[in-house]
């Protein structure tokens, strides 16, 4: 009966002696990052922070298993740079060992344009002013041309059109609390297109509006010709 303690005694000192301790491995990640950031690594055991010594590996994933970015080094580096980021949800694992000691760190990052994030009614109102604006740009620049032709473009008729671009330079603007590029690079693509269609197209059409209005009568252009109303109606 005395060997058994002794056993078990042995068993225990055995599987102590076997047993890797655990490091804790701590990164400075938040929830939510911009495309730039600086990671910092911090890993220590039970009793002090380790810098000799040590070998990390920090792969920070996204997607379907793509690499965003990867360090592999024996010699410990406390600040990693991480630049031009993908938006997106990211994957960062770092794990971290020495002789005998071994730990790891596994966070799940949304990363943006702004680097914030914003709830899904505001990820779904977004889209929808993405459609309404691209309609509405779309819409108004047919009339533009029609109005052009037919020259009968009004003050409202320019008004409106910067309206829905300038709803398109904010939903360009709210895309970047996203965590898809979709919309982002649409927006711009839009932008760039109705710079000059929706935006100074309107102006030439009513400058030319109103000097074909003006020559074919001989008063002075008034308020019904800038606005398309009679104002004594």
């Amino acid at each position: 009966m005395k060997g058994i303690p002794l056993l078990i005694l042995f068993s225990v000192i055995l599987s102590v002696s076997f047993t890797s301790a655990a490091l804790d491995v701590t990164t400075n990640a938040p929830e939510s990052m911009p495309q730039n950031f600086i990671l910092n690594l911090s890993v220590s055991n039970a009793t002090q922070k380790i810098t000799t010594g040590i070998t990390c590996d920090i792969v920070l994933n996204y997607g379907e298993g793509q690499v965003d970015y990867s360090n592999y080094s024996t010699s410990f580096l406390s600040s990693h740079n991480l630049s031009s980021l993908h938006v997106g949800t990211h994957t960062l694992k770092s794990v971290c060992w020495t002789a005998n000691e071994v730990g790891t760190s596994t966070q799940l990052i949304k990363v943006t344009k702004t680097g914030e994030t914003t709830g899904d009614f505001m990820e779904t109102l977004i889209w929808f002013l993405f459609i309404a604006a691209v309609m509405g740009n779309l819409i108004f620049f047919i009339l533009i041309l029609v109005k052009l032709v037919t020259t009968n473009e009004t003050v409202f008729g320019v008004l409106s059109a910067w309206g829905f671009y300038i709803l398109m330079l904010v939903v360009n603007y709210q895309s970047g609390f996203l965590t898809t590029r979709y919309i982002t690079t649409l927006s711009e693509v839009f932008l760039n297109l109705m710079r000059w269609s929706n935006v100074v197209l309107p102006i030439i059409s009513l400058v030319i509006t109103m000097f074909v209005k003006g020559t074919k009568q001989k008063r002075p252009i008034g308020v019904e010709e800038f606005t398309g109303k009679n104002p004594l109606r």
